[in-house]
């Protein structure tokens, strides 16, 4: 009892390890009759065609089948056949409606193409049928032959495209496949940036390569695969933050291939090139750089220099985290060139170019005194090259005041003064520089006034007469009283002694016709008097 059991369990394992499985077809449609029709398809994996026959439906005559494996890529045109092809089987005159008993290997990727008739029957059902072979999906498309088979074998084919819709010929097809061949796990992407990634997956016992690709698609349908003995590769080329899949299957010994393993990653955002540069609270010598943030940024190098070419290196780059930085050492009136990159995870951007140009200070100006007189004088200074204005006061103080008068003039006449006394001028710019406004320091310049006395002296009875008085060649020089040792000059309005007297006389000539025209003072001063007296010369 025991041994019939044993014979039992065989028996059913063996008939579960070679059972037959039917490929599912359309329903009938309708019997066209005339050259022989068929379909065909690409084998998705290794599998055996063990059974075929042609349904009822096409007709009660003899079976006609003829598979074959096709050589030229379909489609192939009706009026461009080709014979390109490997018979894999023939049958001729098979009785009708009996499943003829084959034993036809087939390799993945195989093109297979299938006609079959009853007698000259065709049984016609929709076309671009989609189906399956152990589970991996397959269409049927329209194939034929542009004659009959029931007299012999087609020497040529013809076949549409994979998507067409055209009506197919049914032959049932029987097939076998063996062990499953295990999927791929542990599938992953590392080294994740903008534009490229490590794919990976874990590797399996037994196999004898895999298939990948990456692309945008959830599941695998189409595109070009890369088969690998290795369980990791490299890819490149991809967009900045954008969703790709892994799609990755197991090749087995004997020709077997895997379901798809399917995997998602997400690329990192674009490591962009700085944009946005501009600067702020610019000075001659100091200035405030920006430019615009970026998410995927760490941080970010800088270099400022006088070339227009891109830093061969980053030495003697500064690395900021902050999209901005204050830049000091500057030079007045300079032209400088701003070079940025971005420092992202893993990558970094190309240099960006930009430029500024530093003002120049708004300086003060240089003031000079002319004129001087007993009540007025006149200050006037160059023109700062920036200036748009000026601002000056007159005061009594060396202290420069808060404010002072607005002026658009490079001199100013002061009037209404006190005799012998000390006064300050004051002036400072307003200026601007490469848009830059600006407000220099106030300058000082001081100067007395001419005193209308005659004399110091400690009596009455002393005086100084100069006359003729304006005079063009000779004064006469006149004094009351002469005490002590006498120190006399001729001085111009700068201060500047242009001439020294010889006074011992109480009436002294002097010939001043050698002094240019203009309005000087005489100086006079003794043990007891001392005397300053304004000359006009002509």
């Amino acid at each position: 009892m025991k041994k019939l059991y044993l014979f039992i369990a065989l028996s059913l394992l063996c008939i579960q390890a070679f059972a037959q499985t039917l490929m599912p077809l359309p329903v009938h449609a309708s019997v066209y009759t005339g050259s022989a029709r068929g379909y065909w398809f690409t084998a998705p994996c290794n599998f055996t065609i063990t059974g075929l026959r042609v349904p009822i439906e096409a007709g009660t005559g003899l079976q006609y089948i003829h598979v074959m494996k096709c050589n030229d890529p379909l489609p192939v045109a009706f009026t461009a056949q080709s014979s390109n092809f490997n018979t894999l089987i023939f049958i001729n005159g098979a009785p009708n409606n009996v499943v003829q008993t084959v034993n036809i290997p087939v390799n993945t990727g195989d093109v297979i193409g299938i006609l079959g008739t009853n007698g000259t029957g065709n049984s016609y059902a929709t076309g671009g049928f989609s189906t399956n072979i152990n589970g991996f999906p397959i269409l049927l498309t329209r194939f034929g032959y542009q004659g009959n088979i029931n007299t012999g074998p087609a020497p040529s084919y013809w076949g549409e495209a994979l998507n067409a819709t055209s009506q197919i010929s049914r032959v049932e097809m029987y097939y076998t496949v063996g062990p499953p061949c295990p999927v791929v796990g542990g599938l992953n992407a590392t080294n994740i940036l903008s534009t490229s990634a490590t794919v990976g997956w874990g590797a399996v016992a037994g196999s004898v390569g895999y298939d990948y690709i990456v692309d945008q698609n959830p599941t695998y349908s189409t595109g070009t695969l890369t088969t690998i003995t290795g369980t990791s590769a490299p890819v490149s080329g991809l967009q900045p933050g954008n969703n790709y899949y892994l799609h990755v299957r197991n090749k087995c010994s004997g020709g077997g291939i895997s379901q798809w393993s399917n995997y998602m990653f997400t690329t990192l955002p674009p490591c962009n090139d700085p944009t946005g540069f501009n600067t702020t609270n610019l000075q001659p010598t100091t200035t405030t750089i920006n430019w615009d943030p970026l998410a995927s940024a760490l941080s970010w190098d800088y270099v400022i220099d006088q070339s227009r070419n891109d830093p061969t290196s980053s030495t003697g780059a500064t690395n900021v985290t902050s999209p901005t930085d204050n830049v000091t050492g500057l030079t007045e009136d300079t032209w400088y060139y701003v070079h940025i990159r971005t420092n992202c995870t893993g990558e970094q951007s190309n240099w960006s170019l930009d430029s500024f140009l530093t003002p120049v200070p708004c300086r003060a100006p240089e003031i000079k005194i002319s004129n001087i007189d007993v009540d007025e004088a006149v200050a006037y200074w160059d023109e700062v090259n920036t200036a748009l204005r000026y601002e000056y006061a007159i005061t009594a103080s060396a202290t420069p005041p808060a404010n002072g008068t607005m002026y658009d003039f490079l001199s100013v006449h002061t009037s209404a003064l006190k005799d012998g006394k000390d006064y300050y001028i004051h002036v400072r710019s307003y200026c601007i520089s490469r848009g830059v406004n600006g407000v220099s320091p106030w300058a000082t310049a001081s100067f007395r006034t001419f005193p209308t006395s005659v004399g110091t002296g400690t009596g009455n009875e002393f005086a100084v007469q100069v006359y003729p008085n304006p005079a063009g060649k000779l004064i006469s020089i006149e004094v009351s009283k002469i005490t002590g040792t006498v120190q006399a000059s001729i001085i111009d309005l700068s201060g500047k002694a242009v001439r020294q007297l010889n006074v011992t006389e109480r009436k002294t000539e002097v010939d001043i016709s050698s002094l240019p025209a203009g309005v000087y003072m005489l100086k006079y001063a003794d043990e007891a008097n001392n005397s300053i007296i304004k000359i006009n010369k002509l």
